[in-house]
């Protein structure tokens, strides 16, 4: 007998995006299925928090905290994403880097 386990996705995030109001790659998220105690922060060049979640479907829309008329500079940012695999039960941390592009 053997069994057969189903492998996690691999996480997935885009290195750039442009909130411009063109309707087009307007806001950062990361992807990954089956997941929990999902948590995300983005942080700029000088270690400030930029935004947070833990809801993996909420997008970052290039704002401090998604604040109206709060808009973060044009760069580089580091994105660090905490969560559990629903197949392993095991804490998983993944550090990233986004360009936000104006």
């Amino acid at each position: 007998r053997f069994k057969v386990g189903i492998c996690p996705t691999p996480l997935w995030a885009p290195n750039a995006f442009t909130p411009n109001s063109d309707l087009k790659n307007e806001g950062f998220r990361v992807y990954k299925d089956q997941v929990f105690d999902f948590e995300i922060e983005i942080f700029d060049r000088w270690n400030k928090s930029m935004f947070s979640s833990t809801d993996i479907k909420e997008f970052w829309n290039g704002k401090v905290n998604n604040e109206e008329g709060r808009d973060c500079a044009e760069g580089l940012y580091i994105w660090k994403a905490k969560f559990k695999e629903k197949e392993n039960n095991q804490v998983q941390i993944v550090f990233g880097e986004v360009y936000l592009i104006r």
